[in-house]
């Protein structure tokens, strides 16, 4: 809703309208939230899910997505990275209130963000102290 309807949508551009509010931002001491669509198309990397080019997610301090697993189901991941935060990721659940309630945090769970792949070798790997064998 901030930008001109003829502009094309390009890094620079991108770069460009969201240096100019975090320009803004800056000057005033104030924070600015940009709300912004998510692409449909699932990736393993929430933040590749932004609409638009990495000028977005490279002009600002921090981002956040917010993922829900499947339309209504009531639960989300909130994902977050920036500057001057380490990443992180939020399980929500939407209460009967619609307000979005903490179920888990990986900063209390750092396990949270491992891949399921580390959980099956693990589970694999119990009880046994070597490996004899081709990597697939």
């Amino acid at each position: 809703m901030i930008r001109r309807s003829a502009v094309d949508n390009s890094y620079a551009n991108d770069y460009a309208d969201l240096t100019a509010l975090k320009r803004l931002a800056d000057q005033n001491r104030i924070a600015i939230l940009l709300i912004h669509h998510l692409r449909k198309q699932k990736d393993d990397d929430p933040f590749n899910r932004i609409s638009g080019t990495t000028g977005l997610s490279g002009a600002v301090d921090t981002s956040f997505t917010l993922v829900e697993e499947r339309r209504g189901s009531g639960r989300a991941t909130l994902s977050c990275i920036g500057r001057d935060i380490e990443y992180r990721e939020l399980g929500l659940r939407r209460n009967e209130s619609s307000i979005w309630e903490l179920v888990s945090d990986s900063r209390e769970h750092p396990e949270l963000l491992l891949l399921d792949i580390v959980f099956l070798v693990s589970d694999f790997m119990k009880g046994k102290s070597e490996y004899h064998g081709t990597p697939t």
